[in-house]
């Protein structure tokens, strides 16, 4: 059985995915320390089954399975890491006292980990993600207003109650290249995981790369159409996935830096400069969050960017982009879920059965239809794409 178990909790837009990768499809090595990761990329469902009151029938099931996992993953393994950015929903008491109760033996030597983002960079960040994955389609200052009902920028109280309940078996990192051991958060990570022993990253990934405005807008108008015919949340949120990961691949570099305007920057640091400084005396004995969104003013636009699709791209363009999100639409609703099962076992986010059979013809047609779509839009953003910029 492992010896100890390292729970990593995101926090959200601070490389997750890029370690969840690293980490699942086994690209670096330690000499020393043996470290266990489970089959699946995410570990979402043990979070959810404590935020989510639909899936609370769940938890006895999964909190069950992941001390079967611990009990039998790698027999003599040092650490068993578990990672899910969704645990930024959890009470961290009620975390506790689950674990508690399935796993009693791993809580005296459990370490928790998160990274945090600084304050503006992680709102151009959740913008883009939200508008990527369909789950927002207004402007960069509706955004704004519509995230102080939700806390999105305050992270010092959530982050002083998982301190309250773990006490020093929690540790914070400042998502903040200066601050990260080689740059990086993917070695940062694996070096806390190994306690500083020696380790060799054998390849690094950008899982969840941002993406430029003119991306940003072209997914958006997509997003709009596929939400206008009630394509599944799920499904929406793979095709922004699907698309943000090959026009970063192929694309690289290409398109406008996703910036603030002026005044929305001036409205941020306003409302956030006290949860920085918050940050900064209980977690970090350094001015890092606070520096970090004084620093940000040297990176907005004397303007608001237009995130409207017909800014950046031709009439005919748009045309174009909006008749292959319909033809997408027709295959989802063709054979709903079939992609998106299929996007989601390739990518490890959904394990497949050791006795699953490979599709049926006709569902197997769907799945490469909509794969050739999606590689056309891919074509068609990358080569019709606004400003190029270095």
């Amino acid at each position: 059985m492992a010896k100890s178990l390292l729970l990593h909790i995101g926090d959200p837009k601070t490389g997750s995915s890029s370690i969840q990768e690293v980490m699942r499809n086994r690209l670096w090595v330690s000499p020393d320390v043996k470290v266990a990761y489970p089959e699946q990329l995410n570990s979402f469902p043990l979070a959810n089954a404590i935020s989510d009151p639909k899936q609370a029938d769940q938890c006895e099931a999964r909190y069950s399975k992941l001390g079967e996992w611990l009990g039998m993953s790698d027999a003599d393994a040092d650490v068993a890491v578990v990672s899910a950015e969704q645990f930024f929903r959890v009470d961290p008491q009620a975390l506790l006292d689950t674990l508690m109760h399935y796993v009693p033996a791993y809580v005296p030597g459990l370490r928790i980990v998160a990274y945090v983002r600084p304050h503006a960079s992680r709102f151009l960040s959740a913008f883009m993600q939200r508008t990527k994955a369909g789950m927002f389609q207004g402007d960069m200052e509706t955004f704004f207003a519509r995230s102080r009902g939700e806390s999105l920028l305050y992270f010092a109280p959530r982050f002083d109650r998982w301190r309250a309940v773990f006490g020093d078996r929690f540790t914070l990192r400042p998502m903040i290249r200066s601050q990260l051991r080689d740059g990086d958060v993917v070695p940062d990570f694996l070096d806390l995981v190994v306690k500083g022993a020696p380790f060799t990253l054998r390849s690094t990934v950008q899982a969840n790369p941002s993406l430029p405005l003119e991306y940003v807008t072209a997914l958006r108008d997509i997003q709009t159409v596929l939400k206008r015919n009630t394509i599944q949340v799920g499904t929406r949120h793979a095709v922004g996935d699907h698309l943000g990961r090959a026009l970063a691949a192929k694309f690289p570099g290409a398109g406008t830096k996703l910036q603030l305007s002026a005044a929305l920057y001036e409205e941020i640091a306003a409302q956030c400069l006290p949860d920085a400084q918050a940050l900064d005396a209980a977690f970090f004995d350094a001015p890092l969050m606070t520096q970090a969104l004084t620093d940000a003013a040297n990176d907005v636009t004397p303007a608001s960017q237009p995130t409207d699709v017909a800014a950046h791209y031709s009439p005919e363009a748009v045309q174009t982009l909006r008749q292959s999100a319909r033809k997408l639409v027709a295959m989802f609703k063709k054979r709903p879920g079939a992609w998106t099962v299929a996007y989601e076992r390739e990518i490890g986010q959904r394990i497949t059965p050791p006795d699953a059979t490979p599709p049926p013809p006709p569902v197997r047609m769907n799945i490469d239809r909509v794969n050739g779509v999606l590689a056309d839009l891919t074509a068609t953003i990358g080569r019709l794409a606004g400003p190029q910029n270095p």
